[in-house]
């Protein structure tokens, strides 16, 4: 997908996710504004809904059954784009 400079697409698309309410696709949809937000440079944002991915994936899965895995996946890009090598590589 094409963006503007200002990143118009990326924000429509945020919104429109956050517009969903069904616990089930929370997860995916919070995982993609995560990495939206990451593509814009806003690590902030990117964090926040990132937290918001992990809350679903335990609500929805439980504990012992989430998938945290691709939830670090995300953190770990999140870290390195704050020049946090170390903590990404755990």
């Amino acid at each position: 997908m094409l963006v503007c400079p200002t990143g118009c697409r990326f924000k429509l698309c945020i919104r429109r996710f956050l517009r969903i309410n069904e616990i089930g696709i929370c997860v995916p949809a919070y995982i993609c504004i995560a990495e939206a937000y990451l593509d814009l440079n806003d690590c902030t944002k990117a964090t926040n809904a990132l937290g918001q991915a992990f809350t679903y994936e335990y609500k929805y899965y439980g504990e012992e059954n989430c998938r945290k895995y691709w939830l670090y996946d995300i953190k770990s890009k999140i870290l390195e784009k704050q020049g946090k090598n170390d903590e990404a590589a755990e």
